[in-house]
């Protein structure tokens, strides 16, 4: 009998947190196969990264694993990118898990293909004005080219997201970026994310694991919607706080 994962954009992070609980209470009973369906669209806010920690959290308990492309009829190059490089794909090449097309006679993505044109890239992905990311695979790139261009992985890091914040952010009160390009808050986010990465590094450098650290803009309508997808994040909720202003009103 196998147990099934569902990771698509439908009921987005809250979906996907159900998902995986379930997921894991059938795994835990008795040891079976797994069978995931797994979108490469990606929910809004933090759903893909969600959908990658729940594919982390269910494989090891698994006896085999098959993922399935939702909706993929073929790999080209392109897909290739565009799906290969999402976070759940990259927890699953690094794990050995095949990706097969929905449509079938079956086609397994090409995960040598995927690491290579990581570690051509230098780890580094830019997507405009909308995202900007790295990832850290072990061990075929176990630091990012971002994390080494400026004398310290620290001070790389710092470099790599104050540039992000400067480019995506745009400020309700009118100030420019560069303006709050040094305020307290971003600092405090910014070393936040810092210890963040070096934990992982320190922490988490085993064969066949992925580190991915994503700036990206997210829009709402109301402060009050972003700080939810903030909750116990106190450096990220200030930060937010201060990019849209005190003159907001509050939800009615």
């Amino acid at each position: 009998m196998a147990a099934s994962l569902e990771l698509t954009s439908r009921g987005g992070t809250a979906g996907i947190e159900g998902e995986l609980m379930r997921c894991q209470r059938a795994l835990r009973s008795s040891p079976r196969d797994l069978n995931v369906h797994l979108s490469g669209s990606g929910p809004t806010f933090f759903g893909d990264v969600w959908a990658a920690i729940a594919l982390a959290a269910c494989l090891p308990d698994a006896r085999q694993s098959e993922i399935i492309a939702r909706g993929m009829a073929d790999w080209d190059e392109s897909s290739h990118m565009r799906f290969g490089t999402t976070p759940a794909a990259l927890v699953a090449i690094q794990r050995g898990v095949q990706i097969l097309t929905d449509r079938r006679p079956r086609k397994a993505l090409d995960a040598g293909l995927v690491q290579k044109h990581v570690q051509r890239e230098g780890g580094v992905f830019d997507d405009g004005a909308r995202r900007r990311y790295i990832v850290e695979l072990d061990p075929q790139l176990p630091v990012s080219r971002a994390l080494i261009s400026a004398g310290s992985p620290g001070a790389a890091l710092k470099e790599f997201l104050l540039s992000g914040f400067y480019i995506m952010e745009i400020n309700a009160r009118g100030a420019s970026a560069e303006s709050t390009n040094e305020s307290a808050d971003k600092q405090a986010l910014v070393s936040w994310l810092n210890e963040l990465h070096a934990n992982a590094f320190e922490h988490g450098r085993v064969d066949n694991s992925v580190r991915f650290l994503r700036v990206e803009k997210h829009q709402a309508p109301r402060l009050d919607i972003l700080l939810k997808h903030a909750t116990g994040n106190e450096p990220l909720q200030s930060y937010l706080r201060e990019q849209v202003g005190d003159d907001v009103a509050p939800p009615g």
